[in-house]
């Protein structure tokens, strides 16, 4: 097994072996084999090696598996998962005109979240069947946008705590 590696990918596993020194150059092409041979810190005990050498097995299987992915994908005619969050020409007919801002974000964020919440009360309540063919499609964004809303309010409520705590500290 190898793998052609990025700068980011070199840094996660350098510091999953062996703390932040970066025992691979970028770009580097190494194996399984090669990175249990790196030269651990020597304040590390036996159970800390194991379990950062864990931690490279960890990663390396889920670079396999989204090279895998992401080839099988393109093979298929589609957009990687890899283009897919850099970004695609589509992205552009996706995102709302109206979304300029934190404030509007929010206020796109908290009326889809609402839609989806109101199409899925109406399953929740039988007004609408849960065989619905659309059933798994409503409940499945209802609860993205939930996730994203509360992170989105909890980011800012500790903004403006640091806020705060800043502004209390110069006083």
């Amino acid at each position: 097994m190898s793998f052609d590696l990025d700068e980011r990918q070199v840094l996660r596993l350098a510091m999953a072996a062996n703390g932040p020194v970066n025992p691979l150059p970028e770009g580097s092409s190494v194996t399984l084999e090669q990175l249990q041979e790196i030269r651990w810190n020597q304040h590390l005990t036996n159970g800390e090696r194991q379990e950062r050498l864990e931690q490279v097995r960890r990663i390396l299987r889920a670079l396999d598996n989204d090279v895998d992915l992401d080839a099988r994908m393109k093979s298929r005619g589609m957009f990687s998962v890899s283009e897919l969050i850099q970004g695609t020409d589509i992205d552009k007919w996706t995102a709302h005109t109206g979304v300029n801002s934190l404030e509007t974000f929010e206020e796109w964020l908290l009326m889809k979240r609402r839609h989806f919440d109101t199409l899925r009360g109406r399953y929740e309540t039988g007004e609408k069947s849960k065989d619905d063919e659309l059933f798994e499609w409503v409940f499945a964004h209802s609860g993205v946008f939930n996730e994203v809303h509360v992170n989105f309010k909890a980011m800012k409520a500790r903004m403006l705590a640091a806020s705060s705590n800043d502004k209390g500290s110069l006083q």
